[in-house]
């Protein structure tokens, strides 16, 4: 099983945000799969409650007061939320289908590549290059082929050293 993650970055408008932490609350409330949230929904809820307030208020009186207070206001619930993030991936051990039920976003899981043997006398000529790799890998595709000539087409990578 792959071990995976939730997405704790929350790069996104404040109306976004605010329908983001009202469906996180929704799905951890009565979840049978996390019973002891880390921050407590309730202690998430009251921020979540400061953060509309103010968020309301400085959206009808503009103001750098307003609008400082709505931005501390939102960094306080999102460090609860990556706590709560933190809770749910340690007690779902990384199992998609429990973390799929919290709400959050899942990150991407990442593409596996094989590994190949390195292939015996071949020779393939080398060029010199007066010019450092403007890349940091290569991806190939090679077709190992049998005797009877079926091609076996797999992807390849080649990461460069710096």
């Amino acid at each position: 099983m792959t071990n995976q993650k939730l997405v704790t970055d929350f790069e996104m408008t404040d109306a976004k945000f605010e329908a983001k932490v009202h469906r996180i609350l929704q799905s951890f409330t009565g979840n049978h799969n996390f019973p002891y949230p880390q921050p407590t929904l309730a202690l998430i809820k009251n921020h979540y409650t400061i953060f509309i307030r103010a968020r309301t208020e400085a959206n009808r009186n503009i103001s750098q007061v307003n609008n400082v207070l709505k931005n501390t206001a939102r960094r306080l619930l999102e460090d609860d939320l990556k706590q709560l993030a933190q809770y749910a991936m340690e007690i779902a051990d990384g199992d998609e289908r429990l973390l799929a039920t919290t709400g959050f976003t899942l990150s991407k899981k990442k593409e596996q590549y094989n590994t190949f043997k390195k292939p015996a006398n071949v020779k393939m000529p080398v060029a010199v290059l007066n010019k450092k790799p403007q890349a940091e890998f290569y991806e190939f595709l090679i077709a190992p082929g049998d005797q009877s000539g079926n091609l076996k087409w797999q992807k390849a990578l080649m990461v460069l050293k710096n």
